[in-house]
């Protein structure tokens, strides 16, 4: 016989909506970590329950899970449904991130799963990356990673705009904006130089982006004629 007790009811598939939300929640997510969840969804699916517990009124409320619940609320979630109190919800809720963070990093394992995989999240790829090669502070939170990435990083392959140039920044705000960008402006993959790390293109020339609007509008159209001449009065 076990030492340990089987706190789990069920598995129990639930309109991601219809979840109580767990006031005391600490964790936020930014617009970052939720379109690197998002992605990951979009090429894995769902490849773990949310976590939750039964009120006295039946409904679930959540101890893990919330950015997955808010980013697919109209979608059927699988939940584990606990048998917890509200101390022990509330035990479970503070010690979810915690216990995971103690684990330290073997990183030539890392590195070798790392080279076995594609992850298009440029966040997410500088924050495994730069796990796999931090040797100070192995037990360094993911988000404590991407805070000194994007203070100290700058990506080989951004664009690094010189002062004679002229440009334009494009901000894509979402995965599904920015996985239309790559499709329309026909974005490559390209390999940094002495390393296996494969990341997406983002600088693109002008000429490109012209034709792809004269293609739109149709070629050898002839722009409208804009008079500079002064009116008499």
């Amino acid at each position: 016989m076990s030492m340990f007790r089987d706190r789990i009811k069920e598995l129990r598939r639930v309109q991601a909506k219809e979840l109580v939300a767990n006031e005391k929640n600490w964790r936020e997510h930014d617009l970052r970590q939720q379109d690197a969840m998002l992605e990951l969804l979009s090429e894995v699916g769902y490849a773990d329950a949310l976590v939750a517990y039964e009120l006295p009124d039946g409904r679930l409320k959540l101890i893990n899970g919330h950015m997955r619940a808010g980013l697919t609320p109209e979608h059927e979630v699988p939940v584990l449904v606990l048998d917890v109190s509200e101390q022990e919800a509330d035990k479970l809720l503070a010690t979810f991130d915690p216990i995971s963070s103690f684990a330290s990093t073997n990183k030539d394992k890392l590195k070798t799963l790392l080279d076995t995989l594609q992850v298009n999240n440029h966040d997410m790829r500088n924050a495994l990356s730069q796990l796999a090669a931090d040797t100070r502070n192995p037990n360094q939170s993911v988000k404590a990673i991407q805070r000194k990435q994007q203070a100290e990083q700058i990506l080989e392959m951004e664009l690094k705009p010189l002062e004679h140039y002229d440009y334009v920044i494009v901000m894509a705000r979402s995965v599904m904006d920015w996985n239309r960008l790559v499709d329309v402006l026909h974005l490559e993959q390209r390999r940094k130089p002495e390393s296996s790390h494969v990341g997406m293109c983002r600088a693109v020339d002008a000429k490109t982006i012209l034709r792809l609007l004269d293609q739109k509008d149709g070629v050898g159209q002839e722009p409208p004629v804009v008079s500079t001449a002064k009116k008499k009065r």
